[in-house]
């Protein structure tokens, strides 16, 4: 009898992968290969932590996107209220312009998780039930993009721009939108790798030694293309003669640094994937048009600091996009058989 039992439970998971597997599409697949990629690879050259935040960010992803299919303004809500507990622990070291103060201990850093924060409380503007908690999400969001201003960190107080685009832009324009993001994207990371391979700025000025930072790391892809140099910071002249350039300051640039191409190409592929799905859910959910537009934020602002390298940051955009695709899938199911929709309103 029991043997019965676990022989019908071990058909039906078998049935039930096979069709996951079936309705997976050749564009799911593509994007699942670059997540191999981007995961495998920089082990060959001791890049744990890469891959762990990798496979961090597609179980948040997953979790969302899942739990999404039946309300999704949880995983909004959770975020702004995780965020609100940060906000009230050291309100005058998220509010202040000085090193080590708030979290992460960088101000960039906690800039920019309060501008994907503001894109978490804009997507519950858009779930919420009620006028009050819409309006409570919106002020949330004021509030969380206040950070980056007082913070005076230039990059991230330019990303807002996104944030108010994702609520201003009509619904019927929201798929323009999303490529010009991805458009965005691809142009700030052209312009910084054009900038590391010329290298010409002043070396002693701010921008010169981040471009020459950029500029090292082109030269470390260049010497070793395929399994990268190892860890910037132990082949950076400039990391070696200045503690606080540790880092490349461009992410894409630095992984293609220490883990080769083949690493950079998935991680610009994943990106411009994200874009392209995000794209195909905008007629679906309102929730699509902030995913992408808290994506394009992370990543232009990856292309000139290491923001990535604070695995929160990262792991909290990848819980927007999920609930964003979990609720577009959610609403189409829904379409298709027939019942009422529960679109997210704006």
């Amino acid at each position: 009898m029991n043997k019965r039992i676990v022989s019908t439970a071990s058909l039906d998971a078998a049935r039930s992968w096979r069709t996951v597997l079936s309705n997976t599409t050749e564009f799911d697949r593509a994007g699942l290969a670059a997540v191999a990629v981007l995961t495998i690879w920089p082990l060959l050259n001791g890049g744990w932590r890469t891959s762990a935040l990798v496979l961090a960010c597609v179980g948040v992803f997953a979790v969302s996107r899942s739990l999404s299919s039946s309300s999704s303004w949880i995983v909004p809500a959770f975020l702004v209220f995780g965020l609100v507990m940060v906000a009230a622990v050291d309100l005058g070291g998220l509010l202040s312009d000085g090193a080590g103060r708030g979290p992460f201990g960088y101000a960039n850093a906690k800039s920019a998780l309060f501008v994907q924060g503001s894109f978490a409380a804009v997507m519950l503007a858009m779930t919420a039930g009620d006028k009050m908690a819409r309006g409570l999400a919106l002020i949330a969001a004021f509030a969380f993009a206040i950070v980056p201003l007082v913070s005076g960190t230039v990059a991230a107080s330019l990303t807002l721009a996104l944030v108010v685009a994702s609520v201003v832009v009509p619904r019927q324009w929201a798929r323009q939108a999303v490529t010009s993001f991805a458009v965005l994207f691809a142009a700030a990371l052209v312009a910084t790798a054009a900038a590391g391979i010329a290298g010409d700025l002043p070396g002693d000025s701010a921008g010169g030694r981040r471009v020459a930072l950029w500029s090292e790391a082109v030269d470390m892809m260049t010497e070793n293309p395929v399994l990268g140099s190892g860890a910037f910071s132990d082949a950076s002249p400039t990391a070696a003669s200045d503690a606080d350039a540790s880092w490349a300051h461009n992410e894409f640039l630095q992984l293609g640094a220490e883990h080769g191409l083949p690493a950079l190409a998935a991680a610009v592929f994943l990106i411009m994937w994200l874009f392209v799905r995000l794209r195909r859910e905008a007629v679906m959910s309102t929730l699509a048009l902030p995913a992408a537009a808290a994506v394009a934020a992370l990543s232009v602002h990856a292309c000139i600091d290491y923001v990535g390298h604070f695995a929160l940051i990262p792991m909290l955009t990848a819980a927007l996009v999920g609930t964003a695709v979990g609720t577009a899938e959610t609403i189409s199911t829904e379409a298709r058989a027939g019942r009422p929709s529960r679109s997210t309103p704006i």
